[in-house]
């Protein structure tokens, strides 16, 4: 496959998944929101917030710090993309994981075609990943989705994770 299909897969997701990133307002479940006021604390310069999210760490005060449950690789993206721009909004905050969901599909159409050696599978794999049904509404928002790929030399077998 030509670096030409990886390409046009890329911008056909980034302007297939732009219809979720504009017209998706919040972040819609508990993770997200999450992740996104840590984003906003980290990008004012606070390692604390004013609410309990969740009672597993047995918190004792107010303000308590973030990311005793959840892990903060996305709010650090998040806060990276409020950073750059200097705003704090659900928009800019996650307008790198935008550029990662577009990132999925030529992923998948390269996981593809090195699996199967077949082109067809490959812009099918690809247009899959883009056109994902229930997942879809997922893509753009604050979960940052995390792919290690290992191949062994001898074998066409992936470990994902």
């Amino acid at each position: 496959m030509s670096k030409k299909n990886y390409v046009f897969v890329f911008f056909v997701a980034l302007i297939v998944f732009s219809f979720n990133f504009i017209f998706q307002k919040t972040p819609g479940f508990m993770d997200s929101e999450y992740y996104f006021m840590g984003g906003k604390y980290l990008s004012q310069g606070q390692l604390d917030a004013p609410v309990v999210w969740n009672y597993l760490d047995n918190p004792t005060a107010l303000p308590h710090p973030l990311f005793t449950y959840w892990m903060p690789l996305p709010s650090f993206l998040s806060m990276l993309s409020m950073d750059i721009f200097k705003n704090n909004s659900f928009l800019f905050g996650r307008l790198l994981f935008w550029i990662i969901a577009a990132g999925i599909p030529p992923l998948t159409m390269y996981m593809s075609y090195l699996i199967f050696n077949n082109k067809f599978s490959a812009w099918i794999t690809s247009f899959l990943a883009i056109f994902s049904g229930f997942y879809f509404k997922f893509y753009t928002i604050l979960v940052f989705i995390c792919t290690f790929i290992h191949k062994n030399k001898d074998s066409k077998f992936f470990i994902l994770s």
